[in-house]
């Protein structure tokens, strides 16, 4: 056989029990070129399994034409040739779109960054460049400038297609320590407002105060315009919660003053009518009471058949929650 002939393979040819040549196959004498090692295998052809260059020798190779005289089965090689051709492209294929996934992989899929702890411009710098759009939070109504990650979603080194945003939470501690004391002390504000109010006492004066205090909260940029000791809202906040403090104590005690009051005077009257004419109608001319409601005073007059009769002076102290008559002359008569 010469260079550039055609001969057919007349064995199986295999290597590490991979098929390189089947029986029948046609192939083209590349080069007559002999191994120095075994000169014998001096036929170079290329295996249309691994598209490899061997060399093959007289025993393993036959001329085109000898092949057909000495071989039966030489009308079945044209589908011998192309059902190698059909497993050869198979396995081509195979192998791109295998180097295709891995490149994909590997090289196409983008990762999330790392950025815990970075500001906010180097944390959204970062995640853009690795081709991520950021979608950021900051844990209070408005960021200061100083704050920092504080936390990320898909977390660092996440490799997932579907993902085309990072998630960013961010946060400044000393601003977020103002914020949380600010918004509990105008919720503590408004609670306090809301008690006295249910109590019937006018809060009309606080109106301003408590709207300076969820204004100052709403636009807060600093730690001083959340717990500054003027003009914050936790100053102003402070303002509405003494406010409220004094009204209701003012409150109970009128209160406390009316009951004894009330008190005093059905005391009082109880015991002028057990001292006085009977069937007569018993008022009071003046009453007085001492601040601490301990002591009273009163002048009371009294009718009969529609005559008015003279005032005498009644005096009583408060002994407990009791009331006790300590001076009412022999009563009205």
């Amino acid at each position: 056989m010469n260079q550039g002939s055609t001969c057919i393979v007349t064995r199986d040819i295999s290597i590490d029990n991979a098929l390189i040549f089947k029986a029948g196959e046609r192939l083209v004498v590349e080069l007559i070129h002999p191994n120095p090692e075994r000169p014998d295998c001096k036929y170079v052809v290329t295996s249309p399994f691994s598209g490899t260059k061997y060399q093959l020798s007289d025993a393993d190779v036959a001329p085109e034409d000898v092949s057909r005289i000495q071989s039966p089965e030489s009308n079945s090689r044209p589908s011998r040739r192309w059902r190698s051709i059909v497993v050869s492209a198979v396995v081509l294929l195979v192998l791109v779109l295998a180097a295709g996934a891995v490149y994909f992989v590997f090289f196409k899929t983008k990762t999330v960054p790392a950025v815990m702890g970075l500001s906010k411009p180097a944390a959204e710098q970062k995640i853009t460049s690795a081709g991520y759009r950021v979608s950021c939070t900051c844990k209070y109504p408005h960021p200061i400038g100083t704050e920092k990650v504080v936390w990320q979603t898909p977390k660092q080194g996440t490799r997932d297609k579907k993902v085309d945003t990072v998630k960013i939470v961010i946060s400044d501690p000393a601003m977020e320590s103002a914020v949380t004391q600010a918004q509990q002390a105008v919720g503590q504000a408004n609670g306090a407002l809301h008690e006295v109010q249910a109590m019937g006492i006018d809060t009309a004066d606080l109106a301003g105060p408590i709207q300076n205090a969820q204004a100052k909260l709403d636009a807060a940029h600093s730690v001083a315009d959340c717990v500054g000791q003027t003009d914050s809202a936790s100053y102003w906040a402070g303002t509405v919660i003494n406010s409220c403090n004094a009204k209701k104590q003012a409150f109970m005690v009128q209160q406390e003053r009316s009951r004894q009051i009330a008190n005093c005077q059905s005391a009082m009257l109880s015991y002028a009518r057990a001292n006085s004419v009977s069937g007569m109608s018993i008022g009071f001319s003046s009453f007085s009471m001492n601040s601490d409601c301990t002591a009273a005073s009163a002048m009371l007059h009294g009718s009969l058949n529609g005559q008015t009769l003279e005032s005498v002076k009644i005096t009583a102290i408060r002994r407990g929650d009791s009331w006790v008559v300590t001076d009412f002359g022999t009563g009205i008569y």
